[in-house]
């Protein structure tokens, strides 16, 4: 069992946070719930659509959305990230997504690419 509370925000929030995976970039799409309790990503909705998630979709650990969930995030890929994977990445934007009266932010995240492949020189 994954503890979200046991997950730092980041390595050095707010420019180099974490974010927990719940939808690979590709994937079909499928709306999934962190489970406090379980530590377990539980499945809320399914869509039935030919739409597919642009890019690798989590949670920012530490964060509390306005409905009280953690935060959103799209993370633009550079590799498709399977669920329940923590994804150091680099916040650059929000777009407010919304369907009849309800909307919710999705933070745009870059994959933090120093920490994953680790720095890079090319003298």
């Amino acid at each position: 069992m994954l503890r979200l509370d046991a997950l730092a925000l980041g390595h050095a929030p707010p420019d180099d946070i974490n974010v927990l995976g719940t939808s690979r970039s590709g994937a079909e799409p499928i709306a999934l719930e962190w489970d406090a309790p379980t530590g377990a990503l539980t499945v809320s909705q399914l869509f039935h659509t030919t739409m597919r998630a642009p890019g690798n979709l989590g949670i920012i650990p530490r964060t509390q959305a306005e409905n009280g969930e953690p935060l959103h995030a799209l993370v633009v890929p550079s590799h498709e990230v399977p669920s329940g994977i923590v994804l150091p990445a680099r916040p650059i934007g929000v777009v407010i997504a919304g369907w009849g009266d309800l909307s919710e932010a999705k933070r745009i995240i870059l994959e933090a690419a120093e920490r994953v492949r680790g720095p890079r020189s090319y003298a």
